[in-house]
């Protein structure tokens, strides 16, 4: 997976890239979280309380609004200088980024996925799925996984969930389709690696597995999430995995017998035996009947 970089990623490392395609070293931490908290709501003003909360939680300093305006102006500067389309404005109560169309991974995102629910809904799946897919090229891991701000993790944990959503929706679409190919299912292996807990994901490549005559890895997948949900969550897996456990293990019978002679007579063995027995059964019942119709 990857894609071409926009100027602006926070799906992922924080990274600005200048029209020369070079990434800016952003200044220290503070700057990177101010940064941040403006991208996670573009073109929209953030008050500076806000931005103070962000970096100081618990106990901002007496200077804690000229040092947020002291961050936000060198920000500023490095880039309007290096980047075109990207704008911080000052406004009485706080500061509003302005970024361009096309110029934060976030953005683009958002609008590919929308576009890709409208095709859906027309039925143009083909069209979904591809718009689905470069969306989620655009993520290069956790949202501003580089950025350690407590107050942030509300608004990162909804575009992830909206990541989760558009993986989910890919997946379904491919599923239903004939475009099952290599590629694909690296992708999802990637997309599991990110969201290693996530059942329905984990179900949906095993289900592909086990229809590509992979069962044998089929199950290992399931099984391997179940120990980790236990040995790591302390908690039992959903219906979904035990389900579909019992379901490629009774499908998994018909290609085993076809490679296993053996097993084939043994289960043949079985059932004779099975149906020998229910006959010696009827005739005990018939004759017990017999009995106590004598005895009338």
């Amino acid at each position: 997976m990857g894609a071409t970089p926009v100027g602006i990623q926070i799906l992922g490392p924080l990274a600005v890239r200048g029209t020369d395609g070079v990434e800016l070293a952003l200044a220290g931490p503070r700057h990177r979280k101010i940064l941040a908290a403006l991208l996670l709501q573009p073109n929209r003003l953030l008050s500076t309380s806000r931005l103070i909360d962000v970096i100081w939680p618990d106990s901002p300093p007496a200077t804690a609004r000229e040092q947020v305006q002291n961050c936000v102006s060198l920000l500023r500067r490095q880039l309007t200088g290096s980047l075109a389309g990207v704008d911080i404005v000052r406004q009485p109560t706080g500061y509003r980024i302005h970024v361009d169309d096309g110029m934060l991974d976030a953005v683009v995102f958002r609008g590919l996925v929308r576009s890709a629910e409208l095709c859906a809904a027309d039925g143009d799946t083909e069209r979904a799925r591809e718009l689905l897919r470069r969306s989620l090229l655009l993520w290069n891991g956790r949202v501003l996984e580089d950025v350690d701000a407590a107050e942030l993790a509300p608004a990162k944990i909804h575009l992830e969930e909206l990541q989760v959503c558009a993986v989910i929706q890919y997946a379904k679409i491919t599923e239903r389709s004939d475009r099952i190919d290599a590629e694909f299912l690296a992708d999802l292996r990637q997309w599991i690696s990110l969201l290693p807990y996530h059942e329905g994901l984990v179900a949906t490549l095993a289900r592909l597995l086990h229809r590509g005559g992979r069962t044998s890895d089929a199950l290992d997948i399931v099984r391997d999430l179940r120990r980790r949900v236990r040995d790591e969550l302390g908690l039992c897996p959903g219906a979904e995995i035990e389900r579909l456990e019992r379901e490629i293990l009774l499908g998994a019978v018909p290609g085993d017998v076809s490679r296993n002679g053996e097993d084939f007579q043994q289960l043949r063995e079985l059932l004779t035996s099975a149906v020998e027995g229910l006959s010696q059964i009827a005739q005990l019942v018939s004759h017990i009947d017999r009995r106590l119709a004598a005895l009338k």
